[in-house]
C-alpha cells in the first residue's frame, strides 16, 4: 500500500506494475524509480506479505545507484528515500526509517522551502514513524507543522485544514492517556 501511495505522489518518477505471477501464483511486480527521461532503476520481484528484507535491499541498491547519478542532494531522490524508509518501517527498523524520512524532508525543504505544501505528505508519513517509536511529542510537533503550513498556504477555511486539525486533536487525546 505504501508503494502505491508513493507512486501517486510522484507520478512518472515511481511506478509499480504487476507483470505476472510466479509458479505459486504470487504476483511479480516491477518497480521503476526515476524520471523516465533520466537514468532509471528497475526492480522485478515477487513480493509476499512481510517480505520487506528483499525489498529494502533492492531499494537501497536503487538509492545508491541514483545518488551516484543525481548527487546526494538531489530532490529527485525523495521517492527512493521514502520507498526505502517504508521498507525499513515494514521490518520495524524505526530508527532507519526515521533517518531516511528526515533526509527526504531535508531535501524537500532545501528545494521548496520550509512552508511548501509539497512537504505535507512526507510530514504526515513521518508522524507514522514517530508514533511507532512512541515519540508522542515529536508526532505532535509534526502535526502542528502540517496545520501551520496548510493554514498559511490554503487559509483557515480550507477543508483539508479541518482534517489536519482533527489529526492533531486525536494526537492530543492520545497524549493525554
Amino acid at each position: 500500500a505504501r508503494m502505491e501511495e508513493l507512486a501517486q505522489r510522484f507520478p512518472g518518477r515511481l511506478a509499480r506494475e504487476m507483470i505476472g505471477a510466479d509458479v505459486a501464483g504470487t504476483p511479480i511486480y516491477a518497480l521503476r524509480v526515476g524520471d523516465p527521461g533520466r537514468p532509471t532503476f528497475v526492480i522485478q520481484a515477487a513480493m509476499r506479505p512481510g517480505e520487506w528484507v528483499n525489498a529494502e535491499a533492492l531499494l537501497r541498491s536503487c538509492l545508491f545507484a541514483r545518488e551516484k547519478v543525481l548527487g546526494a542532494s538531489s530532490v529527485e531522490l525523495v521517492p527512493d528515500l521514502e520507498a526505502t524508509a517504508w521498507a525499513a518501517f515494514g521490518q520495524k527498523k524505526f530508527a532507519e526509517a526515521e533517518a531516511l524520512m528526515l533526509r527526504s524532508l531535508s531535501l524537500q525543504e532545501t528545494a521548496y522551502g520550509m512552508e511548501d505544501l509539497k512537504l505535507i505528505p512526507s510530514l504526515l508519513g513521518m508522524t507514522r514513524v514517530t508514533s511507532a517509536k512512541l515519540n508522542e511529542a515529536g508526532t505532535t510537533r509534526l502535526l502542528e507543522r502540517v496545520v501551520a503550513i496548510r493554514e498559511k498556504q490554503r487559509g483557515p477555511d480550507h477543508p483539508e485544514l479541518a482534517a489536519d486539525l482533527s489529526r492533531l486533536a486525536r494526537q492530543h487525546v492520545s497524549q493525554a492517556r
